[in-house]
């Protein structure tokens, strides 16, 4: 990439995936994501797992200074969206709300992905 340029890259999150197979009482996936990083789907497909700090560090090592950094889904799937399906208002707030907290740095890392965004030095 050339300098200045812009680059956007999405990967699976780590502890989002820990903490989804735990939400779903999967703990021996859970302990074994935990370990190697490593999550294999329902036919087989494996993909590694980063931490936020995995990646930002990559990122540093291939001269890029990160601009800003999401997670998401970060509330989103932590309960029984039915709940709230039928009540588009309800809905609309509970996705403005997550839009506002995918950025907080303390939640970082809990989504489902890792977005980022840098730029080359």
């Amino acid at each position: 990439m050339k300098k200045d340029g812009v680059l956007m890259i999405q990967c699976h999150s780590k502890l989002g995936m820990i903490r989804n197979r735990l939400r779903k009482g999967l703990l021996d996936e859970a302990i074994e994501i935990y370990k190697t990083s490593i999550c294999v789907d329902g036919i087989g497909v494996k993909a590694y797992l980063y931490t936020l700090d995995e990646m930002s560090k990559l990122f540093e090592e291939y001269g890029c200074r990160v601009l800003e950094i999401a997670s998401t889904p970060t509330f989103t799937d932590t309960f029984d969206n039915s709940l709230y399906n039928h009540n588009q208002d309800k809905w609309n707030i509970l996705k403005k709300l997550e839009l506002k907290l995918c950025t907080a740095p303390e939640l970082l890392g809990m989504g489902h992905s890792l977005l980022f965004i840098a730029k080359k030095k």
